[in-house]
This record gives C-alpha cells, sequence and structure tokens, in this order.
C-alpha cells in the first residue's frame, strides 16, 4: 500500500539537519580532475584506486531526513598511478534519481514522512 498524504511535502529546512551541514553537506557537482597536484612525491609502486560510495541527496529532501544514508548517493574515485593523481565522481543514477533530475527537484520524502509523487508525476513503475 502506498500512503501518500494530501499534498507534496515542503523541502527540509538543510540548515536543521547536522547530516547536511559542513563536511556532511551534499556534493552538487560532478567532476573529472585528472593531473591532480601532489604535494612531494607518490610512491612508484602506489598503483590502484580508492572507491567511496555514501549518501548524497542530489535535491533537497522533502519532509524529513532522518537517516544519513536515504535517499541518493554518489561514488568518489580517487586514482593513482605513475605518481599521478585523478579524481572523479558520479551520483547513482537510479531509476528514482533520473526522475527527479527530470524534475529538477525532489519527488520522494524522506523515511518519516512515507510521501511518494503519483503515477502522473513518475509513471506506473514509479509510484
Amino acid at each position: 500500500m502506498t500512503v501518500r498524504p494530501a499534498a507534496v511535502p515542503a523541502p527540509i529546512d538543510v540548515a536543521s539537519v547536522p547530516h547536511l551541514q559542513g563536511v556532511f553537506a551534499p556534493v552538487v557537482d560532478e567532476v573529472d580532475a585528472a593531473d591532480l597536484p601532489v604535494v612531494g612525491e607518490l610512491p612508484a609502486e602506489m598503483d590502484g584506486v580508492y572507491l567511496r560510495n555514501g549518501p548524497n541527496p542530489r535535491f533537497t529532501p522533502l519532509g524529513s531526513y532522518v537517516y544519513p544514508l536515504e535517499g541518493d548517493g554518489m561514488v568518489h574515485g580517487m586514482w593513482l598511478s605513475g605518481g599521478r593523481a585523478r579524481y572523479a565522481n558520479r551520483f547513482v543514477r537510479t531509476p528514482m534519481l533520473r526522475a527527479e533530475e527530470q524534475a529538477g527537484r525532489g519527488l520522494w520524502g524522506g523515511l518519516m514522512t512515507m510521501y511518494n509523487p503519483g503515477q502522473s508525476q513518475v509513471g506506473p513503475e514509479l509510484a
């Protein structure tokens, strides 16, 4: 059963959520940065990639945001090879995120809000 409040919940006040401030603030841009400046020298034997997958709301959450892992995510990668460093990040492009990107705003409520958009907004497969 899908629960839908009568009205779309308002976006949360990001300033009131510690999980969305300071070093936890969402990253808004996808970046490709090659040949990053290296302080000192990277050992020649360092050759690989470090990947981090974590929470990162693409748009301001609706209604609530009580759990730092609810909603959208982002993968960050740092490649080290030949004494050089490269960084890139990407949103995890789920069907729900693509629908929000097309709308240009958040469409789903936080876990405590229990709001799901209707078929007219996201189609039958996501409603």
